[in-house]
């Protein structure tokens, strides 16, 4: 079912459980099948976009450390610092990175800050 969301939550979760099962279930799932043959530069982008959402929804930074590595971290605590139109221009752009070989990540925020002054 390819327009089916996975929500990951197991029974009574922890309400950050459920916020982070709704905030993440928008990242795919699977690699693109490209990545079994050669590079996916997008792998990159994936953690990073996983805890912009989980801040995004609310999630404390607190609670996200020790979920992927402190730098990922840090690039979504410095994409949250963008206006909201450069954050989601951020996110969309890394996105794309999820489903193809070819797209490299821009993962550092001030680039998309010097793009769209």
């Amino acid at each position: 079912m390819p327009d089916a969301i996975y929500l990951g939550i197991a029974a009574d979760p922890a309400p950050k459980d459920v916020t982070a099962s709704l905030a993440t279930s928008i990242l795919p799932r699977a690699t693109p099948p490209c990545a079994t043959r050669g590079e996916w530069p997008g792998v990159q982008a994936y953690s990073p976009l996983a805890a912009w959402l989980l801040l995004t929804a609310g999630m404390p930074e607190t609670d996200l450390r020790g979920r992927g590595s402190p730098d990922d971290l840090a690039l979504a605590v410095r994409a949250r610092a963008l206006p909201q139109q450069q954050q989601l221009v951020w996110f969309q752009a890394n996105l794309a990175t999820l489903d193809n070989c070819t797209t490299r990540p821009r993962l550092d925020p001030d680039t998309f800050v010097k793009e769209t002054r």
